[in-house]
């Protein structure tokens, strides 16, 4: 009875740890998605012209993002989170922009996107964009528009 029992045992761990390490790689593999985006942002709705940012997804979640407009100094580079859905991608994250007459924080600008591969090395979606005062009370939904963005790839010298 106590080898039966032994048997139990072992099956049933074997069967968990086979369980767990399923729901792992479906949870972690993140690849189709993992490296450095070129994005098109499209003009906004509330009319901020179009611009190209470098977005970059990290494996596990988090994102980097840095745009064309963070050298006329009104805005740091962004940081956020990413990830996979069964309908596609979704993530969120936010930058710091600053005054253009004294350089100081007026808060965050928070986007929030939804998006598909729309093929192998090729994303295409939409943003909605949040105000963040510097008291840290949002207003939601400030603006939105379109963006795609092309996979960039490693190049040999």
């Amino acid at each position: 009875m106590l080898f039966v029992g032994m048997i139990l045992v072992a099956l049933v761990a074997s069967m968990t740890s086979t369980a767990v390490a399923a729901k792992t790689s479906n949870a972690t593999d993140y690849r189709p998605l993992v490296g450095t985006w070129l994005v098109d942002a499209a003009e906004t709705e509330g009319g901020v012209p179009a611009f190209q940012s470098l977005m970059t997804f990290h494996k596990g979640g988090t994102l980097t993002e840095v745009s064309d407009e963070l050298g006329l100094g009104l805005q740091g580079p962004a940081q956020g989170m990413w990830e996979k859905r069964p309908d596609g991608y979704i993530a969120t994250f936010q930058l710091w922009i600053f005054s253009p007459d004294t350089g100081e924080p007026e808060g965050r600008i928070q986007v929030r996107m939804t998006f598909d591969k729309t093929r192998r090395h090729r994303i295409s979606g939409d943003t909605v964009i949040d105000y963040i005062d510097p008291t840290g009370e949002v207003i939601a939904n400030i603006d939105s528009g379109p963006f795609k963005g092309v996979r960039q790839k490693l190049l040999t010298p």
